[in-house]
């Protein structure tokens, strides 16, 4: 653990070998938190979208609209589709060490879907979308859950 200063900067740099879920580089963003070392309660968070994030994937880049709202979120979270997806949606939520928690499919013609939260712990989740057929990603985004 470290201790910080007023003012303080510091250069970090993150590698890994391996990717646990496809990454696309322009989606990819910094996020600091405040945490409460004794009740693990996030006091804060934040981003700064001059942080720079470089990844080496060739992921093609998403060719619809989609807004995941609200985020952060307590109990339910909508997925609106600008364009209403004529093919079944495979939508994915993976927990920041990688691993897949949720899977649900959203069927064809939907424009909005919700689904509810109570089944998940709180934290920071990367949601999926994907089209079922072919498996193109349509979306990839962060959300966190209260």
């Amino acid at each position: 653990m470290q201790s910080w200063t007023k003012d303080q900067v510091e250069s970090i740099l993150l590698t890994c070998e391996e990717t646990f879920f496809p990454l696309v580089e322009d989606s990819l963003s910094i996020v600091v938190y405040l945490q409460d070392e004794s009740t693990g309660e996030i006091l804060q968070a934040a981003t700064i979208p001059e942080y720079s994030t470089v990844s080496t994937f060739d992921v093609p880049e998403p060719r619809s609209r989609v807004l995941l709202y609200p985020n952060p979120a307590s109990d339910l979270v909508n997925i609106y589709f600008e364009d209403i997806p004529e093919e079944a949606m495979l939508l994915r939520l993976y927990d920041l060490s990688g691993k897949i928690v949720l899977t649900d499919i959203i069927e064809p013609w939907q424009q909005r879907y919700t689904r509810s939260l109570s089944d998940l712990g709180e934290g920071l989740y990367i949601v999926e979308i994907r089209s079922r057929r072919n498996h193109h990603v349509i979306q990839r985004d962060k959300l966190f859950h209260y």
